[in-house]
């Protein structure tokens, strides 16, 4: 007979695998011929209903499995993937049980659109010649189960809207930077990349999920684009004009334009500038050599709160060491920290400035630093700061179906040099460290686990949901990662 401790441990020991398995929602098998080769997920979410769909591309067949909201089984089948000249799914919208997957091909001259018919269980593909021309695609929007795709012909955005006829409609132009001397919607390559990148035309717009810790070297970018709600947001760094901000309701297609001006330098002019929108506050950065201004602001342009520094200072709201992580003189060592405040000025003034907010139990979590581009002998790493990743295999760059996992996967940077501080809602500095965040809830969550493939993470509302395929078992696993900062 067991005694009474043994049973209180079983209890325990029952009470914790209970805990940690309700974080796993759904668990169920692939049909797959091949464990080796590498799969991709591509997560569909019914906004009205909160049906999941889950589009499980296995080499050249895609397997469909829909579940509706409490993930009950509803319908799954297998069809064949579109030709390999089509890229990854741009986005997809949803009519009933039909989910549509917008497609391109590289030169977005052909566009297709794959309807995925859960109640009958089949696919039909439309195809059809939309040439974008001259524009340049910007990225794709889901919202409220309609499909959004944005271009550029180098002064203005479009905006087209993919229809029930499976077509693109344009239903919105509006010009950008028009007060500027420098066009602002196209990047250009850095030099050492040769004439190889001359022919490759890409957008100097960065997709920000303000859900998840954003990289220096993403955040460093000029020109992003956010989603709040029922808001898509564009903002363009002008060193004349300020931050640029465009809000499109997306319910009513109304565009708002607004502008907020740099900071002003004490010492002298300000050569870097930067910002971050997170919901209804901006947070502008400027720096020199010499000194650097950090200021909030509400979207009135009213300054909330101002943090200055110059070069003799210390910086008073910095919560831990000034950070240098990436390539550096010393041999085996890609990270070190700084003393001076002169170091950190002079570092991320010669590079691209940048800053990332995360709002975790009411606090700001920030991170204010420079990036700088460091020459690389290889072309295997893609440039993570806009919607293309580029492919080693086919040597372009491809859409990303979801930038939210592309951010979380692209949480790296060559040379980046950044402190981290923490805020009130009022802005107040707090000493304390960051909370978990949800890049760190799922590397700890997948420490001991290989073979893994297929990743993806997505919001529904607010909650985060991270699936993978453990080739292993030939399973597909679904978790809840709401319960991250949980502090038991």
């Amino acid at each position: 007979m067991k005694t009474l401790p043994t049973l209180l441990l079983f209890f325990a020991l029952g009470i914790s695998l209970m805990a940690n398995s309700q974080d796993e929602v759904l668990r169920f098998g692939i049909d797959t011929k091949n464990t080796r080769s590498k799969k991709a997920t591509y997560s569909l979410v019914d906004s009205k209903t909160k049906d999941f769909a889950f589009l499980i591309l296995d080499r050249n067949q895609i397997h469909a499995n829909l579940f509706n909201a409490d993930f009950k089984a509803v319908s799954k089948f297998t069809f064949d993937a579109p030709k390999r000249k089509y890229l990854e799914p741009l986005a997809y919208s949803i009519k009933d049980s039909n989910y549509n997957l917008l497609y391109a091909n590289g030169g977005f001259s052909k566009f297709i659109v794959v309807t995925v018919d859960f109640l009958n269980k089949k696919t039909t593909t439309t195809e059809f010649n939309f040439d974008i021309d001259k524009e340049l695609y910007i990225d794709t929007v889901v919202h409220d189960n309609n499909l959004y795709l944005l271009t550029s012909d180098k002064t203005s955005i479009i905006i087209r809207t993919l229809t029930e006829n499976n077509n693109l409609k344009k239903v919105s132009t509006f010009e950008v930077n028009k007060n500027s001397k420098n066009n602002k919607l196209y990047n250009s390559r850095p030099d050492f990349w040769g004439y190889f990148w001359l022919q490759i035309r890409e957008s100097n717009i960065t997709k920000i999920d303000h859900r998840i810790p954003i990289s220096i070297e993403q955040a460093s970018t000029p020109n992003k684009l956010y989603k709040f709600k029922d808001n898509l947001v564009l903002s363009f760094e002008d060193e004349e004009n300020g931050t640029l901000v465009y809000t499109i309701d997306l319910n009513t297609l109304f565009i708002s334009e607004s502008s907020f001006l740099y900071p002003k330098g004490k010492i002298d002019d300000f050569k870097k500038f930067n910002s971050f929108i997170y919901e209804d506050r901006i947070f502008q950065l400027a720096s020199s050599r010499k000194e650097m201004s950090f200021q909030i602001k509400d979207l009135d342009a009213t300054i909330l709160k101002e943090f200055y520094v110059t070069k003799e200072d210390s910086i008073t709201f910095k919560n831990g060491p000034i950070v240098q992580e990436g390539q550096t003189y010393l041999p085996f060592q890609n990270r070190r920290e700084l003393e001076a405040s002169s170091k950190y000025l002079r570092k991320i003034s010669s590079g691209d400035i940048g800053l990332s907010i995360l709002k975790n139990d009411n606090l700001y979590e920030i991170i204010l630093g420079g990036y700088k581009q460091v020459q690389s002998a290889g072309f295997g790493i893609g440039f993570g700061g806009n919607n293309l990743a580029f492919n080693t295999g086919t040597g372009t760059f491809v859409p990303i179906f979801n930038p939210t996992f592309y951010n979380y996967n692209s949480f790296s940077s060559t040379k980046a040099t950044f402190f981290e501080t923490v805020l009130t809602e009022n802005f107040e500095h707090v000493k304390k460290e960051f909370e978990p965040s949800i890049n760190d809830c799922i590397d700890d969550y997948m420490v001991d686990y290989k073979g893994i493939t297929a990743e993806d993470l997505f919001f529904v509302d607010e909650t985060p949901y991270y699936t993978y395929i453990n080739l292993k078992k030939k399973e597909f696993v679904l978790v809840d990662f709401r319960n991250c900062n949980n502090k038991n």
